[in-house]
């Protein structure tokens, strides 16, 4: 019993030497002798960051802008437009990274002009805005037609009608303008007063800038009748229309063409009497004649051939209501026959039973046909 109390006495101290060893033993690191687990003087969690991540330079968001340039320069120009349903103006710097685009081609400030519509991208900086993007869109083109009232070299007035209504339209015409006439280029000289014209333009400023001026060919009216004493670049016609006597007084200028016996001639050449058809249009309350034309009235003569040449031709009997001796002028053109077959004058005898068909020309009565038969 006593040797049992010993044994457990002797455990009981061991047990608790061996605690004590422990407690006084020195602590040991698991990364090695002197170091923490994240490192000399290091936290676990490192230096401390922003709970959104590192600090970045903040941006300007890039805004839109449209509108009318009302006025530009080489570093800026000014923009009228709406905001948010409201008139709005903006003036928006120009600096050497501005894109500048127009007609879908890169382009320079110098390009952009007022009136010009335009799309600006921009941002604010310091206080201004800064153009990056500039793009000038296609004006709208309006159309006109009418009469041209009148014209000089830098404007064209127009009776008419285009989309604002009807009335008097006042067209700019600068080095823009293209103008066309009778399918040809054309210069603002060559438009008239009384001209139809077809106009495309865009307004610019509150001005109505013409981009096209198409000049419609005039509808030709004719007319016919005879000659009655005139003036030197006039011509009075006397005729019938729709049944009704009348009566024109035509303009001759510098185009009129004239046609007498089948050539080209002068006004001088038209005589009173005349029988002629005249081609004309309406030019500023005018009748201008572009085509004179004297017809060629065959009249008949029957008689005997009193004598003959190769250049004319004799012959005794009657004429339009007068009976006598008749001369005619034979020439390249007359077409004579002779018992049904074709023939010369000198073919023709004294004696022989004619008809003649002539015309008369300058007072002479030039034979066209002659029909002859021998007795």
């Amino acid at each position: 019993m006593r040797s049992r109390s010993i044994i457990l006495l002797v455990a009981v101290m061991f047990l608790a030497g061996t605690g004590v060893a422990l407690a006084l033993a020195p602590e040991k690191s698991t990364t090695g002798p002197g170091k923490s687990t994240t490192g000399p003087g290091k936290s676990t969690a490192g230096p401390a960051k922003s709970p959104g991540g590192p600090v970045r330079p903040s941006i300007t968001p890039a805004r839109f802008a449209s509108g009318t340039v009302k006025a530009s320069s080489a570093g800026s120009f000014t923009v009228e437009g709406k905001e948010q349903g409201k008139d709005r103006e903006w003036t928006f710097v120009l600096d050497s990274k501005t894109r500048i685009v127009k007609s879908g081609k890169p382009a320079t400030a110098t390009d952009v002009e007022a009136g010009d519509l335009v799309t600006v991208k921009y941002t604010e900086q310091e206080g201004k805005a800064v153009a990056q993007d500039v793009t000038v869109r296609p004006k709208p083109v309006a159309t006109a037609s009418g009469t041209v009232k009148s014209s000089s070299a830098d404007s064209l007035v127009v009776g008419g009608q285009a989309q604002a209504g009807t009335g008097e339209l006042t067209f700019v015409l600068d080095s823009k303008t293209r103008i066309v006439r009778s399918g040809k280029t054309a210069t603002a000289t060559d438009v008239e007063a009384g001209d139809g014209v077809t106009v495309k333009y865009t307004e610019q400023e509150g001005k109505a800038v013409a981009q096209d001026v198409t000049v419609r060919p005039k509808p030709v009216a004719t007319a016919s009748g005879t000659v009655k004493p005139s003036s030197a670049g006039r011509l009075v016609v006397a005729g019938k229309e729709y049944g009704k006597d009348r009566e024109w007084t035509f303009v001759l200028d510098s185009k009129t063409r004239f046609v007498k016996g089948g050539k080209p001639a002068t006004a001088t050449d038209i005589k009173t009497d005349d029988l002629v058809t005249v081609r004309y249009t309406e030019r500023g309350g005018k009748a201008v004649a572009q085509d004179v034309t004297v017809q060629q009235l065959v009249k008949t003569a029957s008689g005997t051939v009193k004598s003959s040449s190769a250049d004319s031709l004799v012959v005794t009997g009657r004429a339009q209501a007068v009976t006598g001796e008749l001369t005619f002028v034979l020439d390249s053109k007359t077409h004579i026959t002779r018992n049904r077959k074709p023939a010369t004058a000198t073919d023709l005898q004294v004696g022989d039973l004619v008809i003649v068909g002539y015309t008369e020309q300058e007072g002479k009565a030039v034979a066209k046909d002659v029909n002859a038969v021998s007795r």
